[in-house]
């Protein structure tokens, strides 16, 4: 049994993106210092 998933666009996802999408980018930057840049 399958379930369509409809992106819907959510005021609180509107609002929490830009955070999740900095966290990430210092996560990444973190992980490329200590991995010597090789991280993905």
């Amino acid at each position: 049994m399958a379930r369509l998933v409809q992106p819907v666009a959510e005021p609180v996802y509107a609002r929490q993106y830009p955070l999740w999408r900095r966290l990430y980018q210092q996560t990444r930057d973190i992980a490329q210092g200590l991995g010597g840049g090789d991280a993905v």
